[in-house]
């Protein structure tokens, strides 16, 4: 029996998106009860952050993972910071490398 590594090949970044939802879910739960002044915060800012850069950076290959990707992208709002259009370069090739496969 094939593993979900080797049977989906968006499984290091489902994993990643996956990742990134918790923490923004933590981030949200710890803010809603101590503030948005709570020590544990840089550090999850940090980690959600780093983590969004190598999704952004991860090659999608089906529509899950594009999909998840994208809402990471809204989420971190990671394409204001791109003047240079590398986000836009990089979704290209994955719509180019999901439509290959259909």
């Amino acid at each position: 029996m094939p593993t979900l590594a080797t049977s989906n090949p968006d499984a290091s970044l489902l994993a990643d998106i996956h990742r990134h939802d918790a923490l923004w879910a933590e981030w949200d739960r710890i803010q809603a009860e101590s503030g948005q002044d709570d020590p544990r915060i840089p550090a999850l800012i940090d980690e959600t952050t780093d983590l969004a850069k190598r999704i952004v950076v991860t090659p999608a290959h089906t529509v899950a993972g594009r999909d998840g990707k994208n809402r990471i992208l809204e989420r971190e709002d990671l394409e204001a910071w791109d003047s240079l259009g590398l986000i836009e370069t990089v979704l290209g090739m994955d719509a180019a490398r999901i439509a290959a496969v259909r």
